[in-house]
């Protein structure tokens, strides 16, 4: 999911875009997110849009850790 906002700051226009990834955990009863934003005084240029969709290009998720493993993590 990717969301654009945009709100003054006093006499400057800001602009964020953030990009929402939601994951299942190892436990069918529990989720997780994860949540990239990049903020701008004024209007993204070109070269920060691509900075941003290079950054999302090239992230990985790996596989949920097992919910053995994944208890003991969170204990």
């Amino acid at each position: 999911m990717e969301l654009h906002f945009t709100w003054r700051n006093g006499d400057t226009e800001m602009h964020q875009r953030q990009v929402a990834v939601f994951v299942q955990s190892a436990s069918a009863d529990r989720s997780k997110a994860l949540l990239l934003t990049g903020t701008s005084h004024g209007a993204f240029k070109d070269e920060w849009n691509l900075a941003f969709e290079a950054m999302l290009g090239s992230m990985r998720l790996h596989a949920p850790v097992p919910a053995v493993a994944q208890s003991a993590q969170e204990s």
